[in-house]
């Protein structure tokens, strides 16, 4: 069950299946998908085959995270990254000195406005995530070899290479697995980490330590007052949220898998609820209704009032029983395994079969008509959960409206819209 080999395709064995039983297809593509990403890499990036997933001795890095995060790809001067491979080289001034002695993972933030952090929000930026002690989540985005170099060899990453792009009446489609070789397929991941500290059993949890860093930030209600400088600090992490989208064949939408750590929050129906929570506590005094965002100013740099969070969707029983097997599978290569700890949420899937990953199916919506209709992780959609159209969370519907700077599709990603333009180097001195 367990093996370090990212699945191609999804297997429909039986005839003529129902669709509960290609949602237990797809959900144990995303079981098989999970397990593959997060297995030990060697030093080139791939899976180390002489080692198990949650084995003892084992260390982290997992194979994606040795791919290229979105803020080394779309650098603020729009210059090419750095080789796939060759080490992140963009570390911000105040993490330097941390970097240079520790070499962590750097979970990076990107301003989107003055008084909000991209990486350290979600999206539609409907506001932080802050765990019990006070401390905000943190998100990274990261993306394969195959989507890293149809960006590079196209020159996306800054709004000039883009414009260019468009301008050939070119447009962005990445690439889909093909059988027996999934990777040359497009995969993306977004993370979501909450630092650990009073109260949380590290142990259950998967950790590294990484460099957290915050930039500088102005007041928003008077951008003329001095700005916060930008902190930097080594810290533990524990991840509490994967979403994994991968370019199946015949799946021009994208399928979407999504996990959480089991401790992160309790289901809407099941409150008030004992068990201690990451993201919830009944207890808690003056905290924001559930599933509220925290009132303002948010500052990383600052303990904030915790987010009362719970799962307005329970996870449907089939699902739940596919994470028990896969949870003692993990379990059984240790008991001390953090990995036994994550669950599945849910895969959405695009049900109307398309022609292949770049052209949808004839006459069909372009969303391609998914299963589930809607689907959110607690960590990354807390605020928009829920089942009304137009308005709550649905991994296809949202990303149907992704586009890159020039305002043409992107393919289901957001990434584009990071590009910014390439730096015009200054004239040289005029000679005397």
């Amino acid at each position: 069950m367990l093996s370090p080999v990212l699945p191609a395709t999804v297997a429909v064995p039986q005839p003529n299946p129902d669709l509960g039983q290609l949602q237990t297809d797809f959900d144990v593509f995303s079981w098989q998908t999970f397990v593959a990403l997060n297995w030990p890499a060697d030093r080139n990036g791939n899976a180390n085959t002489a080692v198990t997933i949650g084995q003892q001795g084992t260390t982290p890095p997992g194979v994606w995270e040795t791919w290229k995060e979105s803020t080394e790809v779309f650098k603020d001067d729009g210059t090419p990254p750095t080789p796939w491979g060759d080490p992140n080289r963009d570390i911000p001034e105040a993490c330097r000195k941390l970097a240079a002695s520790d070499g962590n993972k750097l979970l990076p933030h990107v301003a989107k406005k003055p008084d909000v952090l991209f990486s350290s929000t979600q999206p539609f930026l409907s506001g932080p995530l802050i765990d019990q002690n006070g401390q905000f989540a943190r998100f990274e985005i990261s993306l394969n070899k195959s989507m890293f170099d149809y960006i590079v060899n196209n020159e996306l990453y800054n709004t000039q290479g883009q414009q260019r792009f468009a301008d050939q009446g070119k447009k962005v489609a990445f690439a889909c697995t093909a059988n027996g070789t999934s990777d040359t397929g497009a995969v993306m991941v977004k993370a979501a980490w909450k630092i650990l500290g009073q109260g949380d059993a590290a142990a259950g949890f998967y950790t590294r330590k990484a460099l957290v860093w915050t930039p500088a930030l102005a007041d928003p209600a008077d951008p003329a007052k001095p700005v916060t400088p930008a902190t930097c600090m080594v810290s533990d992490v524990g991840m509490i949220g994967l979403h994994i989208a991968t370019k199946v064949k015949n799946t021009s939408q994208w399928v979407w898998s999504t996990f959480e750590h089991k401790g992160n929050v309790p289901d809407l129906d099941g409150l008030p609820a004992k068990q201690p929570y990451s993201f919830y506590n009944r207890d808690c005094k003056g905290c924001t209704p559930v599933n509220q965002p925290p009132p303002r100013p948010w500052d990383p740099n600052k303990p904030g009032q915790p987010t009362q969070i719970a799962r307005v969707t329970a996870i449907d029983p089939s699902t739940t029983a596919l994470n028990k097997s896969w949870q003692a599978a993990l379990a059984a290569v240790s008991p001390t395994s953090p990995w036994q700890n994550y669950e599945l949420v849910s895969t959405q899937w695009p049900t109307l079969v398309s022609k292949d990953c770049n052209t949808p199916a004839a006459g069909a919506s372009p969303l391609g008509n998914p299963a589930p209709q809607f689907l959110a992780n607690t960590t990354l959609e807390s605020y928009i959960q829920g089942n009304t159209p137009n308005v709550s969370s649905s991994c296809i519907g949202c990303h149907k409206n992704a586009a890159a700077m020039t305002g043409n599709f992107s393919d289901f990603t957001y990434m584009l819209s990071l590009a910014k333009p390439l730096a015009t180097p200054a004239p040289a001195p005029a000679k005397p």
